[in-house]
């Protein structure tokens, strides 16, 4: 079973460095493929096996408020930039989820078309905010995946909004957690 599974790794392996690489000749895909199915890699044991597929898992996971204490931690509490910091270096591309709410809605460096969106956690208030500021910089309405039955047409300041993102960054200037929105739904 093992074998099978490091089989078809391989497999998809070759497949992508074909297309990475602009391969196209369909003799060439085909030995390639052929050479990676006739036999599993003897090196790899069990134990690096489960490795692997761990840090794969972990990798894929999302961190939520549930799920993550620092995460936890950084939405419910003000003003502590070094955990904010901390937090943003240390989840790099990692994907994080929460209810949020658009505070502010600035046009990104004088252009009209792009957008940087300041979010904090929580339901929206128009004279308090806890937790950090995460920012959705230099994005566009097509670069926005909404979801969800209610869509709006656009985003305003005062929304409440769910969303899953991916970490980017930490700007020190702003005390602003960059993400990457990867899907936004109206709540």
């Amino acid at each position: 079973m093992k074998t099978t599974y490091f089989i078809g790794i391989a497999t998809i392996l070759s497949i992508t460095s074909l297309a990475l690489s602009g391969c196209t000749n369909e003799e060439d895909t085909d030995k390639i493929v052929d050479s990676s199915t006739t036999a599993a890699p003897s090196s790899i044991s069990s134990t690096s096996s489960t490795a692997t597929i761990e840090s794969s898992v972990a990798q894929e996971t999302i961190l939520t408020e549930q799920t993550n204490a620092d995460f936890a931690h950084i939405l419910q509490t003000s003003d502590d930039f070094e955990a904010y910091r901390n937090f943003a270096t240390n989840h790099k591309d990692q994907t994080i989820e929460f209810d949020g709410n658009i505070a502010s809605i600035a046009n990104h460096e004088g252009y009209s078309t792009r957008y940087d969106i300041l979010i904090y956690a929580g339901d929206y208030s128009a004279t308090s905010a806890t937790g950090a500021s995460f920012q959705l910089k230099n994005v566009s309405p097509t670069t926005i995946n909404f979801t969800g039955d209610n869509q709006p047409d656009s985003l305003q300041e005062g929304q409440n909004i769910h969303i899953v993102a991916t970490v980017v960054d930490y700007n020190d200037g702003g005390d602003l957690i960059i993400i990457e929105p990867t899907t936004i739904s109206m709540r």
